[in-house]
């Protein structure tokens, strides 16, 4: 995948659709300004260190599924490597969902007495920043 070629594709299950989006990160993990729209994704944006908002077409009644990778350029610990949801409105008038990429290694001191999480960073140039996500179209669905 070149970076002038970000992807957005998707697939229906019974109520359900799945979408496989990607995109190689510019700079302090930039949006693609070639990446305006593909299906089913309107738009994505950069907010903050690793924190991108993506933008739905169609309102759904849930998430039912995500999974989220970095493929980096150039391999680091510390570097980005996953995301997760943050903020999730796919049932607003305005549907859209946040996901916060993180790097692989935890915050801990090396004296471990600061209990941490990942640390939310931004991908960097040239790496794959990949996402899976289901939506749910039926709220009768389980």
């Amino acid at each position: 995948m070149s970076a002038s070629t970000p992807s957005v594709t998707h697939r229906a299950t019974r109520g359900c659709k799945a979408f496989d989006l990607a995109f190689v990160s510019g700079s302090t993990g930039a949006v693609p300004a070639s990446f305006q729209r593909g299906r089913g994704v309107k738009s994505v944006s950069r907010l903050a260190a690793g924190k991108y908002k993506i933008f739905i077409e169609r309102a759904g009644a849930d998430i039912v599924g995500f999974e989220s990778w970095v493929e980096q350029a150039s391999f680091a610990l510390t570097g980005a490597c996953r995301g997760h949801i943050v903020d999730n409105h796919v049932a607003d008038a305005v549907p859209y969902f946040t996901i916060q990429i993180v790097s692989g290694q935890s915050t801990n001191t090396d004296s471990g007495t600061t209990m941490g999480g990942p640390k939310a960073v931004d991908p960097t140039t040239g790496d794959v920043v990949k996402v899976k996500f289901e939506v749910k179209y039926s709220a009768g669905l389980a």
